[in-house]
């Protein structure tokens, strides 16, 4: 690598990408792994799998940190009651499609956990996430290291090098910042929440009206309080194309629910007071702070000097800031199209992890060839513009 492509990498002070286009000779002279894979969640999990196993990348070369206490530690930070909207079942062997939660072609949370809309508690269970990996030979160790209020890459005091980078830290932790409210620090954002039952108060103002804000709003009707939503468009009223902006079937079933539950809505779909006009106001009175339900901005902002500022990504998800570093996950987006389910962004992995072998001079011809037999290799977006009925 050029020093002036180097400058970018090295801008945060703690990460070096090293280019290698030559032969792969086994080694990784000079550097801690070939690859070093940041997060340990879903998209952690799933790619280092489909990097060791489908692409025969030797395990020992591949080094997962996460900067939690393990496997599975977004899940954890769920609040109890909050489930996956996109529902599991364990279809494999009966059609080329497999369960839609499932990191890893093989892999079932639906078999694994015997639930439809996993909670957080069950979808880190390392079995839930890495079964397969243990088949065909275990993953490099989770490395720890100390929770910051804003993590760095990768262990505050210690400078890793590796051929390549795959950032696949997530969004849970990285909450959205501006935006229509002003003042965050009056409110009390969904991620924060372990417990809506628990929360203090009989009635709460949620900010924020597609799936986190009506999942707010859902759980604390279960739970008997209130919750007015507060939000710019109707979302239980929207239906598009696309699953990733409109209100998840299962999200806007359990509305539909609560809503028929309480006299004090009508039913069905919902009761909305008229916006007003543009740069008018609504003053809404709460005892508690708001729940702040705006979403997440993920964590690209966190890889300093690689991904940050670097919105478009490569046909390969490579930055285009930094030769060498990759995104997998739900921060993963070509055009208008969104790869925040696990169902749309695990078929990229196999993109991304043709790209390295490729680079470190393996043949992935097979590898490559299975991916597409299993549904793991998207690389022609134009089967991406509809959905059921719009074809």
């Amino acid at each position: 690598m050029r020093d002036e492509d180097r400058k970018p990498a090295l801008a945060s002070g703690r990460v070096e990408a090293v280019e290698d286009r030559g032969t792969d000779d086994g080694s990784d002279e000079g550097v801690d792994a070939a690859v070093i894979v940041v997060g340990a969640g879903a998209a952690g999990i799933g790619f280092a799998i489909t990097l060791t196993k489908t692409f025969g990348l030797d395990p020992s070369r591949v080094l997962l940190v996460e900067k939690g206490d393990g496997v599975g530690t977004s899940f954890r930070q769920w609040p109890e009651e909050m489930r996956f909207i996109s529902p599991s079942f364990n279809s494999e062997g009966w059609t080329n499609s497999f369960d839609l939660n499932s990191v890893a072609h093989g892999s079932s949370p639906a078999y694994e956990l015997h639930a439809q809309h996993p909670s957080g508690s069950q979808c880190a269970r390392p079995a839930a996430l890495s079964r397969p990996a243990a088949a065909g030979g275990s993953l490099s160790p989770t490395l720890p290291y100390p929770t910051v209020p804003e993590p760095t890459l990768p262990y505050p005091t210690e400078t890793l090098r590796s051929r390549y980078i795959v950032w696949a830290a997530g969004e849970l932790e990285y909450r959205a910042r501006g935006g229509p409210v002003e003042d965050t620090s009056l409110c009390l954002h969904n991620s924060r929440v372990s417990s809506w039952a628990s929360l203090d108060g009989d009635e709460r103002v949620v900010i924020g009206g597609y799936e986190s804000g009506v999942d707010a709003a859902v759980n604390l009707a279960k739970a008997g309080k209130q919750a007015t939503v507060l939000a710019s468009t109707a979302t239980w009223n929207v239906q598009t194309v696309d699953p990733s902006s409109e209100l998840a079937q299962y999200t806007a079933g359990r509305l539909r629910e609560v809503v028929a539950w309480h006299a004090s809505l009508l039913p069905e779909p919902c009761r909305s007071l008229a916006p007003g006009a543009e740069g008018s106001e609504v003053v809404v009175h709460t005892a508690q702070p708001p729940v702040l339900c705006t979403g997440f901005e993920g964590s690209v902002a966190s890889a300093k000097g690689c991904l940050c500022g670097a919105a478009m990504l490569t046909d390969d998800d490579e930055s285009t800031a930094v030769p060498g570093v990759f995104l997998v996950g739900p921060s993963v987006s070509h055009g208008d199209l969104s790869f925040c389910f696990v169902y749309k962004f695990r078929q990229r992995f196999g993109i991304v992890a043709d790209k390295i072998c490729r680079g470190l001079g393996r043949d992935t011809a097979a590898a490559v060839a299975e991916c597409r037999k299993t549904n793991m290799y998207l690389d022609d977006l134009s089967c991406c513009v509809g959905s059921c009925g719009t074809c």
